[in-house]
């Protein structure tokens, strides 16, 4: 009976989280239990950005791109550890699949911040970023719960983070990220034919 709690709890994360498409919905309103990425501050005393909105959106598609690139082999490992027979292994490779896409979460972040940002658009793209790090901060509270073997917590979790991805793929696609808006939750499930 434990095995099929297991295997149903992260087949619900596996099927649950939302990746490349679907809905524009902003969903449940949970994802404040989980404490957002830091965002680094607009540096002051620089020179003023000369970036326009166009070029932005360009450079941050290409960092959600090759970030999603690095998540679709995670998100086939996932699927093929919830087939195995002991739960034992299934939470544990979980939890390393999870902390591995929990890093590509945090290290895209980390290249976006990086980023000039278009005048006027900081408080948008401080927005942006603080949903982004929230994908990264429940994947790796989830990957924590699996570790614990804790298939509750594991479900909770992947509810939190599917309103968390709607949220974020809504606020994106309002700004014209179109790579950046497919990429959260795209370690752990896609939907559509994309």
């Amino acid at each position: 009976m434990r095995r099929i709690g297991v295997l149903v709890a992260i087949g619900a994360v596996a099927v649950g989280l939302s990746a490349c498409g679907g809905s524009d919905g902003g969903g449940a309103d949970k994802t404040e239990a989980a404490q957002p990425a830091p965002t680094a501050p607009a540096v002051s005393g620089a020179a003023p950005s000369r970036t326009t909105k166009k070029r932005y959106i360009a450079r941050a598609d290409r960092v959600c791109l090759a970030a999603r690139a690095r998540l679709t082999p995670i998100r086939s490992k996932v699927t093929a550890a919830s087939k195995n027979a002991d739960p034992t292994l299934v939470y544990r490779q979980y939890a390393v699949l999870t902390a591995r896409a929990a890093d590509v979460y945090s290290g895209a972040l980390a290249q976006i911040q990086a980023l000039d940002s278009p005048p006027g658009d900081q408080a948008q793209i401080d927005r942006l970023n603080s949903l982004f790090g929230q994908t990264a901060t429940i994947t790796r509270q989830i990957s924590s719960a699996a570790s614990a073997q804790d298939g509750q917590q594991i479900k909770d979790l992947s509810a939190q983070l599917t309103a968390l991805a709607d949220r974020y793929r809504a606020a994106a696609k309002a700004y014209g990220l179109r790579q950046c808006g497919q990429t959260a939750g795209a370690a752990l499930n896609r939907r559509g034919n994309r």
